[in-house]
């Protein structure tokens, strides 16, 4: 938790002159934030900070304001991709709820969170690719998952896009870990290649690749105060 506590704290401090947008729905941060003893630093820090926690209710509404309201100085924050996948459930089970649905209308109308939520990520990086706006997504899993990931992140498998979401949507997978005992946070990058271009004698072409590449460093620093 520190490690990702941390990281957002670093990001939103080089980030200060942005339009931040934090959809927080793990609602973790929002409480340390909120609490002015516990982080050092607080909101009068940033130009034009906005925290929204949403709620099932309003879930649709939210979606939509969230990318109408992206600019070409906005850096999106959602966190987590867990919570949106749990909201997005419970979302279904209160719709389900409401409507009356019977067990076969069920299977057939309504769509996983998972799912949901890959169409809301393809939405907001349609929105965003030509203005360049960096949209960071957390995401909670096991340690043995991460690994997983990693080796099929670095995998030269033609079929690896098609069999990793995160290689279809991301530039960039970070890794954080927090050392409380030495006060300092590690992060490894895995950033995808940029596309090679190269000239023969009587045409020239790009190839694109899809392979990734790990970069790793610590970092001495922890905004949560002692």
């Amino acid at each position: 938790m520190n490690s990702k506590i941390n990281f957002l704290s670093f990001l939103l401090q080089n980030c200060k002159q942005k339009k931040i947008l934090f959809i927080d729905f793990d609602t973790i941060f929002s409480s340390y934030f909120q609490n002015t003893v516990t982080l050092a630093y607080d909101k009068s820090d940033f130009s034009d900070f906005r925290i929204v926690l949403p709620g099932i209710k309003n879930m649709d509404f939210f979606i939509k304001d969230m990318v109408d309201s992206l600019s070409c100085n906005s850096i999106l924050i959602l966190d987590s991709l867990n919570g949106l996948i749990d909201s997005l459930n419970m979302l279904n089970l209160y719709k389900m709820k409401n409507k009356k649905l019977t067990e076969g209308a069920k299977d057939s109308r309504q769509k996983s969170g998972g799912y949901q939520s890959l169409n809301i990520l393809s939405l907001l990086l349609k929105k965003t690719e030509n203005k360049k706006i960096p949209i960071v997504i957390t995401l909670y899993q096991p340690l043995e998952r991460s690994k997983k990931m990693v080796n099929e992140l670095l995998l030269i498998n033609d079929d690896s896009e098609t069999n990793n979401h995160f290689l279809r949507i991301s530039s960039n997978v970070l890794f954080l870990d927090f050392d409380e005992r030495e006060d300092r946070m590690g992060l490894t990058l895995i950033k995808k290649n940029s596309p090679v271009s190269y000239s023969s004698t009587s045409t020239s072409s790009t190839t694109y690749t899809n392979i990734f590449f790990p970069y790793s460093r610590w970092f001495y620093y922890n905004f949560i105060k002692p």
